[in-house]
């Protein structure tokens, strides 16, 4: 689950503390970051232990250690030194008038469509860079056009974010960390390789747009579902350029 979408199960945050992860596999369960570290640990997943049951269960796959600050209203995530460290975004007053549940429930939607489309338009390039065959300028073309449009996208959303009074998660590690896509394949290089690859992120793509929508609808917030909308049409629109040549 990504940091991002982690919040008290009532939505409030006082009498937040620190929370310490365990490792469920670790004979003894250990705790906390110097255990994990010392001990080179690589059991998946770490696991929060709760000292408060109105948090929800999470699991951080590369977590070891997480403190909450009630006053700032923030945590941190600390990973093996090879992973990034995340912290919980701020918030801002904003006059928008959506009830702040509302807001905050939109925000976190608004990054995780944010993470999977940064996500997207850095595979999209990974397959414009590398293409080979006799494909290769038609595609190459093609999939500049559709990176471009899709950057488009993530700007789109990372700014509905900031509109709602929200921090718009919007790193590559962040969007690596948070992304719900499958990875590129590496070995899809030739023209229809890439193709395919392709086609089956779009559609997974358009699907979590598609429940964007029903989402935003649902909460009452018909801004934001009037933009996954203009999202989806243009998603489809590139779904079709790329299924064609497979038709």
């Amino acid at each position: 689950m990504a940091p991002a979408v982690w919040r008290p199960a009532d939505g409030t945050t006082s009498g937040l503390h620190e929370v310490l992860p365990i490792c469920r596999q670790a004979p003894s369960g250990h705790a906390g970051p110097t255990d994990c570290r010392s001990m080179n640990c690589k059991r998946w997943p770490h696991s929060l232990t709760r000292r408060n049951s109105r948090f929800r269960a999470v699991e951080f796959p590369s977590a070891l250690f997480v403190r909450v600050n009630s006053t700032q209203r923030t945590f941190a995530l600390y990973g093996r030194k090879d992973e990034f460290v995340a912290k919980k975004e701020p918030t801002f007053k904003t006059s928008i008038d959506l009830p702040a549940g509302t807001r905050a429930e939109i925000i976190d939607l608004c990054n995780q469509q944010l993470a999977d489309t940064a996500d997207l338009q850095s595979q999209i390039k990974q397959a414009h860079w590398n293409i080979k065959g006799p494909e290769f300028i038609a595609l190459h073309e093609l999939y500049d056009q559709l990176a471009e449009e899709v950057e488009g996208y993530v700007d789109l959303i990372a700014e509905r974010v900031t509109q709602l009074g929200g921090y718009a998660m919007g790193t590559a590690r962040m969007a690596a960390a948070s992304s719900r896509l499958p990875e590129y394949p590496v070995d899809a290089i030739q023209g229809l390789d890439t193709v395919k690859a392709l086609v089956e992120r779009y559609a997974a793509y358009a699907a979590s747009t598609r429940a964007a929508i029903d989402e935003s609808d649902k909460s009452g917030d018909m801004t934001t579902a009037d933009l996954f909308t203009e999202v989806s049409r243009g998603i489809d629109k590139g779904l079709w350029f790329l299924e064609a040549h497979l038709q």
